[in-house]
This record gives C-alpha cells, structure tokens and sequence, in this order.
C-alpha cells in the first residue's frame, strides 16, 4: 500500500472515531436538557405550566440531537471524501 492510501485509511478510521464521540456529546446534551426541564426549569407533575414545559423541552432535545446527527454525518462523509479525492488524484482509487 502506499502512503496515499495510508492516509486515506486513517483519515476514515479519525471520522468514524469524530462521528461517535460527537454522537456521545449529543445525545448527552439532549439528556441534559431534558434534566433541566425537570429540575433547573421546573417541571412539575400535576402543574398546568410544568407539563407544558417539559413537553417543549423534549421536542426540543429532540430536534437538536437530529440536527447534531445530521452534521456529524456530513462531517464524517465530508472527511471520507476529501481523503478517497485524495488517493482517486493519484490514480490509485477506480473512479
């Protein structure tokens, strides 16, 4: 193999090592939203406004852990595609 491809392989294996570490951080950060709606924003059952509260709260955790998904996916995918360039410059990737 060359160092072309050396570099390819390593740069998908960072990638995909980026991608779960950032998976880890949103779905951490979701839950930690989800906490605060509880404690820090006062959710409280039985409470007309608590309920409210923690309803928006878990759409919202929601919706940013799918957006936090997506642009680790396009950063990983980005990452493959700069470093398959790289080799596919060099003749030594079929296109």
């Amino acid at each position: 193999m060359t160092a072309n491809n050396d570099t390819y392989i390593a740069s998908v294996k960072a990638a995909a090592a980026t991608s779960r570490i950032a998976a880890s951080q949103n779905i951490m950060a979701a839950q930690e939203t989800l906490a605060a709606s509880r404690d820090v924003v006062g959710y409280r059952e039985g409470f007309p406004t608590g309920n409210a509260t923690y309803v928006t709260a878990c759409q919202t955790a929601t919706t940013n852990l799918q957006i936090a998904r997506a642009n680790a996916e396009m950063a990983k995918q980005s990452a493959i595609m700069v470093a398959a360039d790289l080799i596919r410059s060099k003749g030594e990737l079929p296109t």
